[in-house]
């Protein structure tokens, strides 16, 4: 649930900064910064991707059915969100 509810916001992140030009002005020369920015939170929800089915996967392998795959999303999603709030990433935060 956290990790979807991450991806999910990482996705709306990426797709406003790239579609949403209404409220600012052309000349500003952000869109390069705003490309940037989008790929960096897109990067970071396929990294996730791939830490979710990279665990599921050795945890199908091993048997370990103590832990659900759900869990370990969950809890990478939050890892990753503490990272970027402590980091001060405003700009894939706020975008």
């Amino acid at each position: 649930m956290g990790f979807l509810l991450l991806s999910s916001v990482l996705t709306k992140i990426a797709t406003r900064q790239v579609g949403d030009d209404s409220d600012e002005d052309e000349d500003s020369g952000d869109t390069g910064q705003k490309e940037i920015y989008s790929s960096a939170a897109l990067l970071i929800l396929i990294g996730l991707l791939i830490v979710a089915f990279f665990t599921s996967y050795l945890l199908k392998s091993k048997k370990i059915q103590a832990v659900h795959e759900t869990v370990i999303s969950i809890f990478a999603g939050m890892v990753v969100g503490l990272i970027l709030r402590l980091t001060a990433v405003t700009s894939v935060l706020n975008a």
